[in-house]
């Protein structure tokens, strides 16, 4: 099927005009035999000139005018409108590569330059263009609005109208500081620990073919010695010289060499480094160590408050060094609002600064602070039960309930199926087997069943029967039940009941807008351990909520969120190893990794050292956990749960769907054209597949990974596709058919990705939803084009929504997309302009 293009002409969306007054305005490119021009919906335009070809691309609109890269014969322009055509780009040029709207790669004999906007005159209201020289070069690739090019053996990139780099290594790409293993640091920001500001500045991974660095726009940051480059939290990067981390601030290169030993982060400019083996450190602030000397390690809880160890006893200080309570505990974290949990003698007491014990007994657990009618509030944990404590240390609910919970200005206590309200005063309102519950305009729906509710403030419970519907008029809320109506009148700060009237007989009056299944289900759930900087060891642990001791061993040196079904990640140790894919690409590891579930308080086999997890070509979306393929230095490549292929036969993997997953048996890669929609480049796949940025490419596959116009196609094998185990039994096929070919569709229609497909040279599978999937006999062409899909039979085309459904039958010989919702057809020799409604604004023989 060949290529369809999408023009968007001029962005309608800037104005609220109707369509009349829009279509009667737009500019249309235009065929008039075997030339193009530009017309409107009442004529061609005065003088409008004839040009060979419009290069027609989906950058062809912006800011309500649209500029076209035209050709006429064998040289190139660029032609804008806004009141009237106007030459942007003299038509002289050997080739035009439109990056964006505002920039653009030209070609003139051996001579490239770019043309680009530089800023805004805002005197005479309008941009200023400039023109850069770039030289001859040895060759350039564009993709994705940025054009690589290499000149004297030196590559160098222009994104956009950004500023050219050049560079002088062999390879540079994009380096995303933002894409970083957010871990303990980031838990202190989101409790106001630390701030952070955007930067304007880009960064750019280089290398020489034998080393990596990392540029800041086109200043050298790290030179070319490091054997990977990670991004490692908002403010520093990290590479390893052969040895062990160094680790450097993006916006001044500040280095921090630990010479071997471990850096703790708690915020961007306060970190702490270790010693003699992990056994002792020392904490900075703005690159100053901590003025209190005598203790063996630091500990900063907040930007008030630093813990300290001192042999095996753990003290407070503030964070000028004043000490609160001298070493003697066996850990101490804070909570919010001055409030602290001291682990003494194997149980957690609430206590403030001072040291001194708000509470008598020792709990499990103690949670962070909470807010409940006005009050500072802490759930509690003891022999497996849960309860609510005041900030006075007193429990305003023992810990003998299943589950505890506040919502808005209401406290659920639940046990078995009972559930207890409290509300105002932590007085309880009701108790009884309730299934869910809704606040609507403060007050509260309890569900009895699936019709019968009760409703209550947070004073009491005000009706005297259960009712099915609800209809709130203010100062009057009228409950409909099965066999009375109830209608309650209130003051008109609805806090006071002033009058009750209840008219019995049977009510058959539906509330317009009222939904019985928009309850919310009474949560069981609790994170059953947590990540925790354990103060004895000094190391990261997770620590159980129902029991004082850890899911494991607290040694790590560094834990942080995988991003994948909230599983987390651990580092032990920083070892290199060599970890080869299935194309033969061989990469170093710097460190293996094991596998946490915090929610669960669960963890993968420990003797299974993870180094990667997922695709070789695509990203991780949203499918089960059966779906994982894990690589590892000491297992190989395996599936985290059973499947029906060995995981060594496995080349690449799907993951675009959302109730299914495809993955690829058989065959090889094999380098391609980069413009085949099937195929993926090797940094993309690199990136995909590096997911815990703990690997980077050695040797030859340096040059592979490091160019972005290297692309790889597999070919030579077959697709599988499979249901996730959240909808279907574990290995169930989708279909039980294979496919050579396969592409999942995205896009602003779609909560559900489908998937194209075929087998050979066949037609199309064009799968909706899960479990059906319907082969579309009429269609031999099937392509993805914005929120529409371009169809192909007896050689003509047509469109389709997303849902299938059939927008224009294949009987034209080219369709274009304008502006979302026009569309420019061509049948033979003619051309018309017709809306998604199919009436047309120019008609085909006009």
């Amino acid at each position: 099927m060949k290529q369809i293009f999408v023009l968007l002409v001029v962005l309608s969306g800037l104005f609220s005009v109707s369509a009349q007054e829009r279509d009667s305005a737009f500019v249309f490119p235009f065929k008039v035999g075997n030339k193009w021009t530009f017309r409107s919906q009442t004529g061609f335009l005065p003088k409008a000139p004839f040009f060979d070809s419009i290069i027609l691309t989906s950058n062809s609109s912006y800011f309500g005018f649209f500029k076209v890269v035209v050709r006429v014969g064998g040289r190139y322009g660029v032609i804008q409108y806004t009141d009237q055509l106007d030459t942007l780009l003299p038509i002289e040029y050997n080739a035009v590569k439109e990056l964006s709207p505002e920039s653009y790669i030209l070609r003139r004999n051996d001579q490239w330059s770019a043309y680009s906007i530089s800023n805004w005159d805002n005197k005479k209201q309008r941009f200023v263009w400039s023109l850069e020289d770039l030289g001859k070069l040895d060759s350039l690739y564009t993709e994705k609005g940025v054009a690589y090019f290499w000149k004297d053996g030196k590559m160098g990139l222009k994104n956009g109208g950004n500023k050219t780099i050049f560079s002088k290594y062999s390879y540079i790409v994009f380096f995303d500081k933002s894409r970083y293993n957010r871990g303990y640091q980031d838990r202190l920001e989101e409790g106001g620990g630390n701030w952070y500001k955007e930067e304007r500045e880009k960064y750019y991974l280089v290398s020489d073919g034998k080393r990596f660095g990392l540029m800041r726009d086109s200043k050298e940051l790290i030179p070319c010695i490091a054997e990977c480059v990670q991004a490692f939290n908002n403010s520093f990067c990290r590479y390893w010289n052969g040895n062990y981390w160094v680790y450097v601030r993006y916006k001044d290169g500040f280095k921090i060499d630990p010479k071997g030993e471990s850096v703790v982060f708690y915020a961007d400019n306060i970190w702490k480094v270790y010693s003699g083996q992990h056994k002792t450190s020392t904490l900075y602030k703005n690159g100053v160590s901590f003025p209190v000397k005598g203790f063996d390690d630091y500990f900063l809880l907040s930007k008030e408050y630093v813990a300290v160890r001192k042999v095996d006893k753990i003290g407070l200080l503030t964070e000028k060094g004043v000490v609160l309570i001298q070493p003697q505990y066996e850990q101490i974290d804070y909570l919010g609002s001055n409030f602290f949990r001291i682990l003494a003698g194997g149980k957690w007491y609430l206590s403030h600064s001072n040291g001194v014990f708000l509470t008598k007994t020792g709990y499990d657990f103690i949670s962070d602070v909470m807010t409940f009618d006005g009050k500072k509030v802490f759930e509690i944990h003891q022999n497996g039960k849960s309860g609510m404590l005041l900030g006075s240390g007193v429990e305003l609910l023992n810990p003998e309930f299943s589950s505890v919970q506040i919502v808005d200005d209401f406290l659920f206590a639940k046990e078995k199926n009972l559930v207890s309200v409290f509300g105002s005063g932590g007085k309880k309102i009701v108790s009884k087997n309730y299934i869910g519950f809704r606040i609507k305009n403060d007050f509260l729906l309890l569900y009895l069943n699936k019709s019968d509710k009760d409703f209550c403030t947070r004073f009491a419970q005000l009706n005297q029967n259960p009712f099915r519907q609800i209809a709130d008029l203010g100062d009057v809320v009228k409950l409909y039940g099965e066999n009375q109506l109830e209608v309650l009148v209130f003051n008109s700060r609805r806090t006071i009941l002033e009058e009750r009237r209840i008219y019995p007989g049977s009510i058959s009056f539906k509330v317009k807008g009222f939904e019985d299944d928009e309850r919310i289900s009474f949560s069981d759930y609790h994170e059953l351990s947590y990540l925790e900087e354990n103060q004895l060891s000094g190391f990261f642990g997770y620590r159980k909520t129902f029991e004082t001791n850890h899911l494991m061993k607290p040694d790590f040196l560094e834990c942080f969120d995988y991003g994948l079904f909230n599983w987390e990640i651990g580092v032990r140790n920083y070892e290199k190893k060599l970890l080869t894919t299935p194309d033969g690409l061989t990469f170093t590891s710097f460190f293996d990794f094991r596998i946490i579930d915090p929610a669960s308080a669960e963890w993968f086999d420990d003797w299974v050292s993870y180094t990667s997890f997922s695709s070789y070509n695509e990203q991780v979306g949203g499918t089960s956990s059966d779906a994982i393929l894990a690589h590892s230095t000491v297992k190989g490549n395996f599936w985290l749960y059973n499947q029906k292929h060995d995981a060594s036969e496995v080349k690449a993997l799907n993951y675009s769907g959302v109730n299914s997953f495809a993955y690829y048996l058989g065959g090889d890669y094999v380098n391609t054209d980069p413009g085949n929609s099937f195929t993926i480049s090797n940094y993309e796949r690199f990136r995909k597949m590096n997911q815990a940025l703990n690997l980077a490419p050695v040797n030859e596959g340096i040059a592979e990974v490091m160019n972005p116009g290297f692309h790889k196609q597999l070919t030579g094998g077959k697709w599988y596709v499979k249901e996730a185990t959240s909808y279907a039994a574990p290995n169930k096929m989708l279909v039980d058919k294979y496919y050579t070919e396969l592409n999942y569709l995205e896009g602003s229609y779609f909560e559900n990705p489908t998937f194209i497909a075929r087998n050979g040279s066949g037609n199309w599978i064009w799968n909706f939803q899960k479990g059906d999937s319907v082969e579309n006999t009429a269609y031999s062409g099937i392509a993805p084009c914005d929120d529409f899909i371009m169809v192909e039979a007896n050689s003509k085309k047509g469109i389709c929504l997303k849902n299938r459904e059939v927008l224009l039958e294949p009987v034209y010989d080219e369709i274009y997309v304008l502006n979302g919702d026009l569309l420019l057809v061509r049948k033979e020799s003619e051309y018309g302009v017709m809306d998604l409604n199919k009436t047309w604004i120019i008609p085909l023989n006009e």
